[in-house]
């Protein structure tokens, strides 16, 4: 949470900026992830399944991705239902790599959508009344997918399940590369 605070400071002052490398996505971003949040998985035995292909390379700031699939990650932890199954998904799609958390659960109604990624933003509902949190993480990771020209989105069906996503481009030119502007 602390983190979540210094990160929301940085974004105010114009100070958090990617710093855009090759990096195989797997290795450098799902691997290190899906260990962090295994845990919490656990915890609550949620298995936790993973489709990722193991070779694909894009110009990212692997630091910053890693904080915006943990946010989607452990919120798939401690919000969807015990004893179930979530699904990390990464797939190419016209350009871009689509990373998908989807989880059974409360979810949130369509109304609800836009608020989901706002800052200090919490919905209320069974699942988040007994779960902490601070309403930064769906905002920081929409700030960081949008640093790597990206974006984010939701969906669900409420009382069921809920998918969040993002999409990164998977052009790892060198005309690209460095800070994001």
């Amino acid at each position: 949470m602390v983190k979540n605070y210094l990160d929301l400071s940085r974004i105010g002052l114009g100070e958090l900026l990617a710093r855009k490398v090759p990096v195989n996505y797997r290795k450098a971003i799902v691997e290190p992830c899906v260990e962090h949040a295994q845990i919490l998985f656990k915890s609550r035995e949620i298995a936790l399944s993973v489709e990722c292909p193991g070779n694909v390379t894009v110009l990212a700031d692997h630091e910053l991705l890693r904080v915006a699939l943990t946010n989607y990650l452990t919120n798939a932890a401690k919000y969807g239902a015990e004893h179930t199954e979530v699904r990390l998904t990464v797939r190419p799609d016209k350009g871009s790599l689509v990373t998908s958390v989807w989880n059974k659960g409360a979810g949130f109604r369509q109304e609800e959508e836009a608020a989901l990624f706002a800052k200090f933003s919490r919905l209320e509902n069974k699942n988040t009344l007994r779960s902490r949190g601070s309403g930064l993480g769906l905002y920081l990771t929409k700030h960081v997918v949008e640093l790597h020209r990206g974006r984010v989105w939701a969906e669900s069906v409420p009382d069921e399940w809920a998918e969040f996503c993002f999409s990164v481009p998977m052009n790892t030119s060198k005309k690209t590369k460095g800070a994001a502007r």
